[in-house]
């Protein structure tokens, strides 16, 4: 087992050297196929083609942490990547792209058993790209009681969570979003199988077609969800 302790977010980091977009491609941590936990750490800086400041894959978990501020290469991913371990209680905030496309630029959730549980991710903004990933690009996994606001695309998708697949996302909340373009002001929702339920959408707001559209749902059938969520589809 391997435990990294810090003293909290605000006064324990670790972090890429150089500069904030661009420099050496070095990812800050990965666990792969182990059993290891990381707490109370700024992870920041990192720039990789997929999980810039950390990548999970394992019986792994993020708690109390902060990462973000993170310049992703084009059409790359995201500051905090996920396929089988946990993020907890922490925050992912101020990663910028020019064309995140793919995984996400914030989080990118992409197995059974990954998992963001009681985060907030915030202030994070993409610029340009058709097609690129929202904030958070959930296939597979849960989200759990977190906090989506301040999140900002200027691109195709939700202005924070794209999804597809078996995702889970439920109990959260979604405030003060926006997508300039012709996407979803919350979220966008691709293909069957997903659940969304006990969610909240507030003061989202979308450019394009139609203005006032928070939730985008395309290529589905049969999706599930909560009552609760569905009356949450329009602007309130």
């Amino acid at each position: 087992k391997v435990r990294i302790v810090g003293a909290g977010p605000d006064k324990s980091s670790v972090y890429r050297p150089g500069p904030y977009n661009g420099g050496a491609v070095m990812r800050v941590l990965r666990f792969v196929n182990t059993e290891a936990s990381v707490e109370g750490l700024a992870i920041t800086n990192g720039y990789n083609m997929v999980g810039c400041d950390i990548a999970l894959r394992g019986n792994n978990v993020a708690s109390n942490c902060l990462f973000g501020l993170s310049g992703q290469p084009a059409n790359g991913g995201p500051s905090a990547y996920v396929i089988s371990g946990r993020i907890v209680d922490s925050v992912i905030k101020g990663c910028t792209s020019t064309d995140g496309r793919g995984f996400g630029f914030a989080v990118g959730l992409a197995g059974a058993t990954a998992e963001l549980i009681g985060c907030t991710v915030c202030d994070n903004f993409c610029s340009s790209g058709y097609y690129s990933g929202s904030p958070v690009k959930i296939t597979a996994g849960r989200i759990d009681r977190c906090v989506f606001t301040r999140n900002t695309m200027a691109a195709y998708r939700g202005g924070a969570v794209a999804m597809s697949g078996t995702a889970v996302l439920e109990n959260s909340l979604f405030y003060g979003n926006t997508n300039t373009y012709n996407g979803a002001g919350a979220m966008t929702m691709h293909a069957n199988g997903f659940v969304v339920r006990n969610c909240t959408f507030e003061n989202c707001r979308a450019g394009g077609d139609p203005a006032d559209m928070i939730v985008l749902l395309s290529y589905l059938h049969q999706p599930s969800y909560d009552k609760r969520t569905e009356k949450s589809f329009h602007p309130v």
